[in-house]
């Protein structure tokens, strides 16, 4: 699985790229940009899920209860009114607590998304792996390398970090080993 986080211009090239893998992906969007529903229309006419990310990316555990209820049962609502559904709920940089899982489970989704921390920098989901950009604790070895060889089979980013760290070649390639060599080390 594929998923990125957040509405970004960005998310359009992204949809271009895994073109042929839309089943398999998703995008979590926000609506903090005037064109987030004009994105989330286009994604959705090209098959890719569409999944919530709040109304305005709000930390849900650092607001209090009812605006988080209404920032999650809003998000979801515009969404549907967009594509019909919206199975997928992901928690604004991994901001969860159990107030707050009830509150999703209530509003509708059947499934949710997190990301874990470590010393304040987001680096893993739950089974998945962050693709990002080059850091230190990576030791020279660039994150689309890391992902090549690990275990892992789910993966997500954010369009603004490949962006900002010029990576857009790299995501290119890893998608080509996503697409091309995944599924033939899927088996062992």
């Amino acid at each position: 699985m594929l998923s990125f986080d957040d509405y970004h211009k960005g998310n359009d090239y992204i949809a271009d790229i895994c073109k042929g893998l839309e089943k398999e992906t998703i995008f979590f969007i926000d609506f903090n940009d005037k064109d987030s529903k004009s994105q989330i229309e286009r994604l959705h006419k090209k098959g890719f899920q569409i999944g919530s990310h709040t109304l305005t990316h709000a930390l849900l555990t650092r607001i209090p209860l009812e605006e988080a209820k209404y920032e999650i049962e809003e998000s979801k609502a515009e969404i549907e009114m967009i594509t019909g559904k919206c199975d997928w709920f992901c928690y604004p940089r991994g901001y969860y607590n159990e107030d707050i899982i009830k509150l999703v489970k209530e509003a509708g989704y059947k499934y949710a998304r997190t990301t874990l921390f470590k010393d304040g920098k987001t680096l893993y989901e739950k089974g998945a792996f962050h693709l990002s950009y080059p850091r230190e604790e990576y030791r020279g070895i660039n994150p689309f390398q890391l992902a090549r060889i690990t275990k892992l089979k789910n993966f997500w980013g954010h369009a603004v970090e490949f962006e900002r760290y010029n990576t857009w070649d790299l995501f290119e390639k890893f998608i080509k080993w996503y697409r091309d060599e995944l599924p033939k080390t899927s088996n062992n």
